[in-house]
C-alpha cells in the first residue's frame, strides 16, 4: 500500500515536472489591437536582468521566464519570472528583494503591458567581488 502511495506521488511529480517546463518558450506572444507581437524571451530576461541589477545592493541577476496563455486576465499572456541575485555582502536582503520584486513587475507591466507577473526571487550568494563580466580598470 504504501508503494503504491510512493507510486502515484512520484508520477505526479513527474507530470508537475513536465508540466513546469512545457511552459518555457522561445517567444512570448502578447496579443494588441492590431494583431501579435512575438517577443524573445531572452530579451525578456535581459530586460528583467537589466532592472534587477539598477536596484542597489544587487550585483548580479539572472532570470528565467515562463509564459502560458489564456490563463491571464481576460485570457491573455501570463508571466512568471524567477530571478537568482547575488546581492553585495552589506545588502539588507529583505529589502532589497522587496525592491526588485516592485521594479521588475513595473517594468514588465511597463514595457509589455502585462499585469501582476508573479516574480520569485532567491539569493544565491552575498559578496562584494567584482561581478564575472565587468571589466576591471587597472
Amino acid at each position: 500500500m504504501l508503494s503504491l502511495a510512493c507510486i502515484s506521488y512520484y508520477t505526479l511529480s513527474l507530470w508537475e515536472k513536465k508540466k513546469a517546463e512545457a511552459l518555457v518558450v522561445d517567444d512570448v506572444v502578447i496579443k494588441t489591437e492590431t494583431g501579435e507581437v512575438h517577443i524573445a524571451r531572452t530579451a525578456i530576461e535581459s530586460l528583467v536582468d537589466r532592472e534587477a541589477t539598477s536596484i542597489g545592493g544587487v550585483r548580479e541577476s539572472i532570470s528565467k521566464v515562463t509564459a502560458s496563455y489564456g490563463e491571464g486576465k481576460e485570457g491573455g499572456t501570463k508571466l512568471s519570472l524567477k530571478l537568482s541575485l547575488v546581492l553585495l555582502a552589506n545588502a539588507n536582503v529583505p529589502k532589497v528583494s522587496d525592491k526588485v520584486t516592485k521594479a521588475v513587475k513595473s517594468r514588465i507591466f511597463d514595457s509589455l503591458g502585462i499585469q501582476d507577473a508573479p516574480v520569485a526571487v532567491s539569493v544565491s550568494d552575498l559578496n562584494n567581488a567584482p561581478a564575472e563580466n565587468q571589466k576591471r580598470v587597472h
